[in-house]
């Protein structure tokens, strides 16, 4: 993928230096969008919505790191130390809601709570505060970990989606590049035809065998002729500055398209197949439901559903239990000192009576996910509302650019039969420019179906979530 990222840009670069020499060199849509998905900024943004989940997750597995603590707490008052209490030690979270705990106590001075004395040495403990109601099953720390690894996926699908609107919206622009940039070919050359046409009646009034009013019909038509042209070299450098608006090189700086670079012809158009894949003829809903947008919708279900356990759990009373085992850090073994008769233990009860806070928590929980999957509901009625539009449009589409191609045949045969005549003197110069107008307007517009149809496919792609 990078030698061919490589390859384009390299191509891309070599024709801007070659404008010079008048070269021109076709710059296709997959050569485009490979550039556009390679090195345009927002692309790069989003791909940092990857490193954004990646990074979440490892913040709230923080909650699970083990930390340490240590307070100091002392008083001075007339030269005497009333009383100096220190506790530090090491605390280790675990996923199944205990914290281990492993530290040390000292107290000293002269008016310690009769609770608060130990030993000159203090009093080492190792304990364990374990919930055996709220927070057993399922507590905070567990949820949040869980729900970073469901963003961490929402966040890939934010980014499919992100990336699938700007290559749809790049071959948009492309399509309305290969537009306007076929008709400036199509009124270039009328007007040489115009021109040549000119000429060829001035002299033939220089001769006497035109009248001058000819003169002047042919002059207005190429005045004419050359206000489109005009008009067309206009837009047609409006649409490639949109153009270069996709377009970046690897070291994040701008490029423009030139002159000699041009989309693709119009016969190379007419031979691309616009068949769809067998895989897309499923229903439009189980095509709809495939796309980013959708599942991000059930990634914010999952951490909606997520929320609301915990919330449920606290429906229940908070019931923990402390043990700590104790002993005096004093000797070469007082790890071994440890005894089950060296004890402290303690348990914390508490229960909201009315359980307002909680059960309207809940509750609230429950709207939120009706909220999201309605939500997402709608959003499969929209892409698949969108995928039907765009596949009827490009069926329609498809028959206006087999018709077209049609017309312009049949059109440039009555011109050269109108040529004819006008050789031999059977028809005039207004029949002449009427039929070269008709052949001109038929071009223009099958110029537009093939745009249109272009569009209309990438469409289909986009409305299933699949230009990535």
């Amino acid at each position: 993928m990078k030698n061919n990222s490589f390859f384009i840009l390299f191509f891309l670069l070599c024709s801007m230096l070659a404008y010079a020499q008048d070269t021109l060199m076709v710059f296709s849509p997959e050569q485009f969008i490979s550039i556009v998905r390679t090195n345009h900024p927002i692309v790069k943004q989003y791909n940092l919505l990857s490193v954004k989940g990646d990074k979440t997750i490892l913040r709230e597995n923080g909650n699970f790191d083990p930390y340490l603590f240590s307070d100091l707490d002392q008083k001075y008052f007339s030269d005497k130390q009333y009383y100096h209490l220190w506790s530090s030690g090491l605390k280790v979270p675990t996923w199944f809601g205990a914290d281990f705990k492993l530290g040390v106590d000292q107290s000293t001075g002269q008016y310690v709570n009769e609770e608060n004395k130990l030993p000159n040495s203090g009093l080492v403990y190792v304990g364990v505060s374990m919930p055996l109601l709220q927070g057993f099953w399922i507590n905070e720390r567990r949820t949040v970990v869980k729900q970073a690894n469901v963003f961490a996926q929402s966040t890939e699908a934010e980014k499919r989606n992100l990336i699938n609107d700007l290559i749809f919206d790049a071959l948009a622009t492309y399509w309305e590049w290969y537009n306007v940039h076929q008709k400036y070919i199509v009124y270039e050359s009328a007007v040489k035809v115009a021109q040549l046409r000119f000429e060829a009646v001035k002299s033939s009034y220089v001769l006497g065998d035109r009248s001058a009013i000819d003169t002047l019909e042919s002059f207005i038509q190429l005045q004419n002729r050359i206000l489109n042209l005009n008009q067309s070299a206009i837009e047609k450098k409006n649409a490639a500055l949109e153009l270069s608006n996709y377009l970046w090189t690897t070291a994040e700086e701008p490029l423009e398209i030139q002159n000699n670079l041009v989309p693709i012809a119009r016969d190379m158009f007419i031979q691309q197949s616009f068949v769809l894949p067998d895989s897309l003829n499923e229903s439009s809903k189980q095509l709809a439901m495939r796309h980013p947008a959708v599942n991000m919708y059930h990634y914010k279900y999952e951490i909606a559903a997520l929320d609301k356990k915990w919330k449920q759990e606290k429906l229940k009373p908070k019931l923990n239990v402390n043990y700590n085992l104790l002993t005096q850090p004093v000797g070469s073994s007082w790890v071994s000192n440890f005894s089950s008769n060296n004890y402290k233990w303690g348990v914390d009860f508490s229960f909201p009576v009315f359980l307002r806070k909680e059960r309207g928590d809940v509750q609230l929980a429950d709207i939120k996910m009706q909220e999201i999957d309605y939500s997402r509901e709608q959003k499969i009625l929209e892409q698949g509302n969108k995928i039907e539009q765009y596949k009827n449009e490009l069926k329609v589409l498809q028959q206006q650019t087999i018709l077209f191609a049609q017309m312009v045949k049949n059109y440039e045969a009555l011109l050269q039969a109108e040529k004819r005549n006008f050789d031999l003197g059977e028809s005039s110069l207004f029949m002449m420019n009427a039929r070269e107008m008709a052949l001109i307007d038929a071009h223009l517009k099958q110029i537009e179906v093939q745009a249109k149809c272009s569009k209309s496919k990438a469409g289909i792609f986009w409305a299933i979530g699949l230009l990535k």
